[in-house]
């Protein structure tokens, strides 16, 4: 019978422990369960007040608020059937503690109520070398579509200077990481309200070289802390100026890329995870003939435009005139000589002498004579050997009447020798053409 005595004695002393311990912390659990939330709203500031128990909303709580004297919110209030009250907004911000009770249970709470217009709050994060996030909000809540801009007082180049960011539904903006460590003042606005602060950026560690080759090729080079990046993506832009923009993938942190067909400046962006580089370079290609091949395009256009026209004087000079003054090479020295002049001839060049005119005489057109005694003076008559006698110049009158055209008593002035002859002979050679 002992042993059963020990037993039962032994279970009891068990059940008073577990009893003992139990006890209290079921009266925790009590005084837990009874809690109290704080909201301020945006629109008006104003501040509910929201008592729960056991996450259920608890009627007829009494809620009673001590403040500074720069705030009064009156004497105790009683939660309604939502389980809250409501607290004017300050004018300015205070420390506020409410006291509720219910059912026994009191739960004291400290808050700072924050005046209307300081609701608003920009903060800056940074996880060393990566993109930043600038967060904005007010009483605590995302604020969408606020405006951010980005200063500092350093002379340096940085993306997100100068520039106004707008915040996403989250209420945040994503700054890419400087070159080098900067320092930043970051604002936000959203209606009338303002909020800085000052953050300290640090340098990415990635980092994207470009150059071009020996081969005219463009090398790119991703590398983070000294080391190639593997698979990095790479963007290439150049207004389409270049036929490899677009996104690549550089798989051990290097691409190359073919030679430009012409000279252009090339934006090279790598971005690995939320690092981003940037870089660019000139672009040099082997025969950029754009230059010429414009030339040639607008002198096509000039031709079909001069014979499409009632232009003055040869289409041949005007030509070379355009040449002189368009041909991309006349830098070089050349184009048209200097003396092929300007429409008007060779003394639109300007430096022609007396001389030079009368070289040029001698080579170009027909000679001055030739269209001497015509009505105008750019008509054109036969060789001066068959001109009448009295229009040819002077001393080309005898020896042309002996070398050229019928003896003279053909055209006789007797007029009845003429007519004897006529009758007489009729048609055939003159009688001295048989001597």
């Amino acid at each position: 019978m002992t042993p059963n005595r020990t037993q039962t004695l032994s279970a009891l002393v068990a059940l008073l422990v577990v009893a003992a311990v139990a006890v209290p912390a079921v009266a925790a659990a009590d005084a837990e369960t009874l809690a109290v939330d704080v909201e301020q709203q945006r629109d008006s500031g104003e501040a509910v007040v929201t008592v729960t128990e056991n996450d259920t909303v608890v009627e007829n709580a009494t809620v009673q608020v001590t403040a500074p004297e720069n705030y009064s919110a009156g004497e105790a209030m009683t939660t309604d059937s939502n389980g809250t009250v409501v607290l004017p907004a300050p004018n300015e911000s205070a420390d506020v503690t409410l006291a509720v009770a219910h059912g026994g249970t009191n739960v004291t709470r400290n808050v700072t109520l924050v005046a209307p217009a300081e609701s608003l709050d920009v903060t800056v994060e940074q996880d060393a070398g990566e993109r930043a996030i600038v967060t904005v909000t007010q009483y605590g809540e995302p604020v969408e579509n606020a405006s951010v801009t980005v200063t500092t007082e350093e002379n340096v180049s940085y993306a997100a200077l100068n520039e106004t960011h707008e915040t996403d539904v989250n209420g945040t903006v994503e700054l890419p990481a400087p070159d080098d460590d900067l320092t930043v003042t970051v604002s936000a606005t959203v209606d009338d309200l303002n909020a800085t602060t000052t953050a300290t950026l640090t340098a990415t560690d990635l980092s994207v070289a470009a150059t071009q080759t020996d081969d005219g090729e463009l090398a790119i080079d991703v590398t983070e802390d000294g080391d190639h990046v593997e698979n990095a993506t790479v963007t290439v832009e150049s207004g389409n100026q270049y036929e490899h923009d677009g996104t690549h993938t550089a798989p051990n942190g290097t691409l190359t890329l073919s030679p430009p067909t012409e000279n252009v400046t090339v934006y090279v962006t790598a971005t690995v995870e939320d690092e981003r580089a940037t870089t660019s370079v000139d672009l040099v290609a082997e025969n950029d003939t754009t230059a010429n091949n414009d030339f040639a395009t607008s002198l096509v256009a000039f031709i079909g435009f001069l014979q499409s026209e009632d232009v003055d004087g040869p289409i041949g000079q005007h030509i070379a005139d355009f040449v002189h003054a368009n041909n991309p090479a006349a830098g070089n020295g050349q184009g048209p000589p200097d003396h092929a002049g300007g429409p008007n001839g060779a003394d639109d060049a300007g430096n022609d002498t007396d001389e030079d005119d009368e070289t040029d005489d001698d080579r170009n057109g027909p000679p001055s004579f030739a269209n001497a005694g015509g009505p105008d003076e750019h008509d054109q008559g036969p060789p001066v050997e068959h001109a009448p006698s009295d229009e040819r110049p002077d001393g080309e009158n005898d020896s042309d009447d002996e070398r050229h055209g019928p003896p003279e008593f053909v055209d006789g002035d007797d007029e009845d020798t003429e007519d004897e002859d006529s009758d007489d002979s009729g048609p055939g050679p003159p009688d001295h053409a048989a001597n």
